[in-house]
């Protein structure tokens, strides 16, 4: 009949239909283990070409041009409204801030993220953070698609941009004391930043009372050190003034030694050019006689 007709194409692909199904997950399961052993050779290649081929940091010369090229860039796209920038490394950045115990801030920076984007447009770049950064911090900024701003994220804990971060001398070692990574309104940044300085400024008024106190003190052991010196000196100088003179009194007494040894043996010399000569006479008159 005309139902049998179309049942049975429609029996013939559900049958092709169930064959192809476990023909394919046969198949899967054949290919399955190279699949794996694929992904796994891939992984260990990717990672081999990671550790033996990867640039590794940059040096102090290149970071520093990177600096260069990132501001010039941040300028171009953001303008200019924004807190005075550090020109330098990281590093130098923060042996400045550690040499002069002033705050570090750090922002960084990906120009290919909506989000770090939108950041520096609404909190960088406002005249709100500018006043409140450059009366107290120091700022420092890089994008992390340079080799010197990634190597600073891998140290801040693998930050990523968005990324801002407070930095102070603390326990004898620069501390970050305040974080944020993602977005936030400038009001909250400035909010959190304030809290940080507050709480931290007490520690860099202790280290800059200390270092008064040492510098103070080595002015004056240095004054100290130069009055023992002068005192040394006029000391030594009296001494070699006495040695001097009795050197001068030895000499000379040895002079009237030599002197009076002198006229002595001129003395003994005459009485007895006297006495030959008295003998001398004394025999012509007897010889005359």
């Amino acid at each position: 009949s005309k139902t049998d007709q179309f049942v049975g194409p429609v029996i013939n692909r559900q049958n092709r239909s169930v064959v192809q199904t476990l023909f394919g997950s046969f198949w899967n399961i054949i290919l399955w283990p190279m699949r794996v052993a694929y992904k796994i050779v891939q992984t260990l290649f990717q990672f081999a070409l990671t550790l033996f081929f990867s640039p590794g940091p940059p040096t102090q010369r290149q970071a520093g041009q990177e600096v260069e090229r990132f501001i010039t860039e941040f300028d171009n796209k953001h303008g200019v409204l924004h807190p005075r920038l550090y020109h330098g490394t990281y590093r130098e950045a923060v042996s400045h801030a550690k040499r002069h115990l002033r705050f570090l801030l750090v922002y960084l920076h990906n120009e290919d993220d909506p989000t770090s984007v939108q950041f520096a447009n609404n909190v960088i770049c406002t005249n709100l953070l500018k006043s409140v950064v450059e009366d107290n911090l120091l700022y420092w900024s890089c994008s992390v698609k340079k080799r010197e701003g990634e190597c600073v994220a891998e140290s801040l804990n693998r930050a990523k941009a968005p990324f801002i971060a407070l930095l102070c001398f603390k326990e004898g070692q620069m501390r970050m004391v305040y974080k944020h990574q993602g977005f936030a309104t400038v009001e909250q940044i400035i909010s959190r930043l304030t809290t940080s300085i507050v709480e931290n400024e007490p520690h860099l008024n202790t280290q800059r009372s200390t270092r008064n106190r040492d510098r103070v003190s080595e002015s004056t052991s240095s004054q100290l050190i130069m009055q023992e010196q002068d005192v040394a000196y006029q000391e030594s100088l009296l001494r070699d003034q006495e040695r001097s003179r009795k050197k001068e009194e030895e000499e000379r007494a040895i002079q009237r030694i030599q002197e009076e040894q002198e006229q002595q043996e001129r003395e003994k010399e005459e009485k007895i050019a006297a006495r030959l000569a008295l003998r001398q006479k004394l025999k012509e008159t007897l010889t005359e006689q």
